[in-house]
């Protein structure tokens, strides 16, 4: 067999332009020519295309499959053992950004608060999303020899206790940026109210957590959440009024 490049580009299904790349990053490069001086295509190019096709479906790129079919580097076995690990890395990937775009959905539609106004905390709340599983395992390595703190944090895990908090942080957010708007004093009842709607055990280890420098050091990244500015000053003053009440409170029971 010897076709010039128009007819095997038809023959394996793919563009001139795509065989004149590979020709040029020497990935594909014919050897043979025509009376006529122009390149043509064998078979030898032929089978080489479809190991190209291969490699390509099995996710590595154009430069992975040059290195593999120019020094054979890897084994047949070893290349798909690797290949294997690095689509079920993606599938895990991909399998957590569709959970993540489940998740919110969900709010949509179940809340006091109208779509336009969720609208303003998607991405906040994808970011919360997004953070989450580091944040966990940060506090996991952080109680590792802490049972209690441990179960609790267990409990962030759980996608219907998640829905609950997903509801209770959207609905501390709209009263955070009303009361923003409206100049108010961040110890409101309503504030209040809606910080404890949320709180659990794990809340209150985590914010005495961010105040702490070593830890907040250490784990910055994680914690650096997308809020905006002015919202996320106030909404840390309310949680710091809120947890300060709640202190002085217990204090209170505790000289009766």
């Amino acid at each position: 067999m010897e076709v010039t490049i128009g007819h095997f580009a038809k023959l394996v299904n793919t563009t001139i332009r795509t065989l004149r790349y590979y020709d040029k990053i020497e990935l594909l490069k014919p050897t043979n020519r025509n009376d006529k001086g122009q390149k043509v295509y064998t078979r030898k190019e032929w089978e080489l295309y479809q190991k190209i096709s291969i490699f390509k479906q099995l996710g590595l790129s154009l430069e992975e499959i040059k290195t593999h079919l120019s020094k054979d580097t890897l084994k047949t076995k070893e290349l798909l053992d690797l290949q294997e690990q690095m689509i079920n890395q993606k599938m895990e990937e991909l399998n957590e950004t569709l959970q993540t775009i489940q998740r919110m959905k969900e709010l949509y539609g179940k809340n006091s608060i109208s779509d336009k106004e969720l609208d303003e905390f998607t991405f906040i709340m994808l970011d919360v999303f997004r953070r989450e599983k580091k944040q966990i395992h940060a506090l996991e390595k952080h109680f590792h020899d802490n049972p209690c703190i441990l179960a609790e944090i267990e409990s962030l895990k759980d996608p219907k206790l998640n829905l609950e908090r997903d509801k209770a942080t959207i609905e501390l957010l709209s009263i955070t940026r009303k009361l923003l708007v409206y100049n108010e004093t961040v110890n409101n009842s309503e504030m209040l109210k809606a910080i404890n709607n949320l709180v659990t055990p794990t809340t209150r280890t985590l914010f005495t957590l961010l105040q702490d420098e070593t830890f907040l050091e250490a784990h910055q990244h994680e914690f650096n959440s997308y809020i905006p500015e002015d919202l996320g000053i106030y909404l840390y003053e309310g949680l710091k009024a809120y947890f300060t009440s709640r202190s002085s409170q217990e204090e209170d029971k505790k000289d009766v």
